[in-house]
């Protein structure tokens, strides 16, 4: 497999990975702690309105992103040592995260409009 592919599917796999980490330790703390990931435009959880209700809205959707990012990620990865499945699963599961990624965008953009 090319190199710069591989390069792109370790790179959803980290991220998948770092995005689940962070999940969990959000959900440890039951509260927003400061990300990158979760703000949208530079904002951070003191320019929330109300973060209690952000907090509700926006974590199972980052459940989803990151566990669409590790998965895909891992699976990619696995394919690009061992070929288990042909080149169109593969940019059918890159297509997918791509959806995953959007959808997470939308959904951002709206908690943004909501709470802050």
């Amino acid at each position: 497999m090319d190199s710069m592919y591989m390069l792109l599917d370790v790179l959803i796999f980290g991220c998948g990975a770092y995005a689940l980490y962070q999940w969990i330790l959000l959900k440890r703390a039951g509260e927003l702690l400061e990300s990158k990931m979760l703000y949208p435009n530079n904002c951070g959880p003191q320019n929330c309105k109300d973060p209690e209700g952000y907090y509700k809205f926006i974590m199972p959707h980052y459940l989803v992103f990151s566990l669409a990012a590790l998965i895909c990620g891992a699976l990619c990865v696995l394919n690009d040592f061992v070929t288990i499945f042909t080149p169109l699963v593969g940019a059918i599961l890159n297509g997918l995260f791509l959806v995953v990624i959007i959808y997470y965008i939308v959904v951002m953009k709206r908690g943004h409009s909501r709470y802050f």
